[in-house]
């Protein structure tokens, strides 16, 4: 990704959404994530296109985001899980699920005290991961492939 071409392909990623995964177009939270590099790729590119009133705003955790990207209803989100990587994934929110094994399997929770220091401690060990529900709603550019 160059910032002669990042408009382009973030145009084309909600392109590809609309020909193949237009059922995604009625969700709400319509995110397409990408690596902070990335971003900043798409950012001077917003800028070299003189988009300034398109500023990038932080959330509450800290990743920047484009919100409601050129008017489209996408948001672009920077995020620390792209790092390194050449893919940007675009779904909605919803589409992505956090899960833990807490019933049984590998979990393992131990409350303690611990008399030379006075204090209660909590330990806690589980499996965890997160999958996408509907893969069928979900837009992948891989550095030139969709």
């Amino acid at each position: 990704l160059t910032v002669a071409y990042a408009l382009d392909v973030i145009q084309s990623i909600i392109y590809a959404v609309m020909t193949s995964a237009g059922d995604m177009l009625i969700e709400n939270n319509k995110n397409i994530y990408m690596s902070y590099a990335y971003f900043t790729l798409v950012r001077r590119a917003m800028q070299v296109a003189n988009y300034f009133h398109n500023d990038p705003d932080p959330n509450a955790s800290g990743e920047w985001m484009f919100k409601n990207f050129l008017g489209t209803g996408f948001t672009v989100i920077a995020v620390n899980g792209l790092y390194g990587t050449s893919r940007i994934v675009c779904t909605y929110a919803a589409n992505i699920v956090y899960g833990v094994d807490l019933e049984n399997d590998a979990e393992n929770f131990e409350v303690f005290y611990d008399r030379y220091r006075d204090l209660v401690l909590f330990r806690a060990k589980w499996k965890q991961g997160a999958k996408i529900a509907f893969p069928n709603m979900v837009v992948e550019y891989n550095g030139g492939t969709y």
